[in-house]
C-alpha cells in the first residue's frame, strides 16, 4: 500500500479525521512539508507487524497483500541516528 500524500498544513486542519481513516480503514499518510516527505502515519496494527518483522517474528500472512515479494530489511527501516553531546 503507497502512503497518500498530505501536507503538515492539510494534517494540522484534518487531524482528527486522518487518525480515524488510519485507525478505522488502515490507511497510511505521508506528511510533506515544503514537497518533502518528513513522516509516515500508520496504524497500531500496522506498527506491530513492522516490529515483528524487525524481530523476526513475522506472521505468516504478508505485511500489504500484494507485495509478497517485497524484502524489508532492518537497516532499510531504520535512519542513522545522531548521537547527542
Amino acid at each position: 500500500m503507497e502512503p497518500i500524500p498530505v501536507t503538515a498544513t492539510e494534517l494540522r486542519t484534518r487531524t482528527r479525521e486522518l487518525i480515524e481513516r488510519v485507525h478505522f480503514y488502515r490507511e497510511c499518510y505521508r506528511v510533506e512539508t515544503f514537497g518533502r516527505p518528513m513522516v509516515v502515519i500508520i496504524s497500531c496494527e500496522d506498527f506491530q507487524e513492522i516490529q515483528a518483522l524487525l524481530e523476526g517474528n513475522a506472521p505468516s500472512a504478508p505485511l500489504f497483500p500484494g507485495n509478497e515479494n517485497t524484502s524489508v530489511r532492518r537497516k532499510e527501516l531504520q535512519s542513522p541516528r545522531k548521537k547527542r553531546a
